[in-house]
């Protein structure tokens, strides 16, 4: 039900159709623009939307995982993160992740491509992973220093285990330390329960009736739309400014605005708001 200003391409030699719809439905989350969702509509009685968070943005989607169940290589995520260089991308949202390889943030295959893109002045935002409650669960590369980390809080009370209470972190939501021993994630985002396009296997996934729009969970969720918020951020700066917005100059903010840095949701969940009070005390700038 979505349409993008997107451009497609994929790492996987031979793969470019997405038969999970992971992928689909994070690149709505960022940049879908607005749609009604008519089965939720029709079920709940009410109007249900869904639009993403940047709508307007140049979109690149690159297939890095495949094979129906999302799995891949290490080379083709790499090879991604090429691409995603050689494009001149501003933002790059990662919703996956694994187990960590080493004692070490250079021990990870992905460390000179994160550090590449921090060269470049890009901004990685990554996925914490879906490992959580418990400690040092923070899957690779969403442990490594340069890019910002997401963990995921409810925007809805949805009372099991792995969900919780409006406004509380979610229970699958990984947690610090690292196994370097760094704080981590950075920050939060909603993701759990959320609406968005979809395409592939779960398009049946919480409804269990297939239909193009499907709410999911995961930090894989929450990761996007952060990418989406800090991707608006961006354009504000270049545009109020005339400066490049860094990933530095985020965790800053979030470090000036938000709690105290923990293990359980960073500095806190990034807003509007906070970006707006960084514009006002960094620059004098008011929106």
């Amino acid at each position: 039900p979505m349409t993008y200003n997107m451009e497609k391409y994929t790492a996987i030699y031979g793969l470019d159709e997405d038969a999970n719809g992971h992928g689909e439905w994070t690149a709505s989350a960022l940049g879908g623009k607005p749609a009604i969702d008519y089965f939720f509509s029709h079920m709940l009685g009410t109007t249900v939307y869904m639009e993403g968070m940047a709508p307007n943005t140049r979109l690149i989607q690159i297939k890095a995982l495949g094979f129906v169940i999302g799995t891949g290589s290490d080379s083709a995520l790499i090879r991604a993160i090429e691409m995603a260089i050689n494009l001149n991308s501003d933002i790059v949202s990662m919703s996956w992740g694994g187990t960590p390889s080493g004692n070490t943030p250079q021990d990870s295959p992905f460390y000179v491509p994160f550090q590449t893109m921090y060269d470049n002045g890009m901004i990685p935002v990554v996925a914490a992973g879906n490992s959580g409650p418990g400690a040092q669960t923070i899957d690779e590369p969403g442990d490594l220093p340069q890019g910002l980390t997401v963990g995921a809080y409810n925007v809805v009370t949805n009372n099991n285990d792995m969900f919780g209470q409006a406004g509380t972190i979610a229970g699958f939501s990984s947690r610090g330390p690292t196994v370097f021993g760094t704080i981590k994630p950075d920050t939060v985002g909603p993701g759990a329960i959320i609406d968005n396009a979809i395409t592939g296997v779960l398009s049946g996934a919480y409804t269990h009736y297939v239909h193009p729009a499907q709410a999911i969970a995961g930090t894989s969720m929450a990761t996007p739309i952060v990418a989406g918020l800090v991707t608006l951020m961006r354009q504000a700066h270049k545009k109020l400014l005339g400066k490049v917005l860094t990933v530095d100059e985020v965790k800053q903010m979030l470090s000036t605005f938000g709690h105290e840095k923990s293990n359980v949701d960073g500095w806190g969940a990034i807003t509007w708001d906070m970006y707006e009070q960084w514009l006002s005390t960094q620059y004098g700038v008011s929106l």
